[in-house]
């Protein structure tokens, strides 16, 4: 018999919105390099985040970047994964 709910499974990842995942993001930034990172300076595609600021605000992001990630991926408890993050 054909069940709804395996069928339905497949879409929870379809549609929604990457803004909390976007906001944990700037979040996360904040706390470890005490910078604040605007959420509208970071866009997601294809499982990576993407952070537009300036350079010197890229380097002190870039030293800890392995923390930030780790952190994300912790916390995130959205369906959006996070592979890698670029500056």
């Amino acid at each position: 018999m054909f069940n709804i709910s395996s069928y339905l499974e497949k879409f929870k990842k379809i549609g929604g919105d990457s803004r909390d995942l976007r906001g944990l993001c700037a979040e996360v930034c904040s706390n470890f390099c005490g910078i604040p990172v605007d959420v509208k300076d970071i866009s997601y595609k294809n499982a990576v985040l993407r952070i537009k600021a300036p350079a010197i605000i890229k380097n002190a992001l870039f030293i800890k970047k392995n923390q930030i990630l780790a952190e994300i991926r912790k916390k995130n408890t959205t369906t959006w994964e996070v592979e890698d993050i670029l500056f």
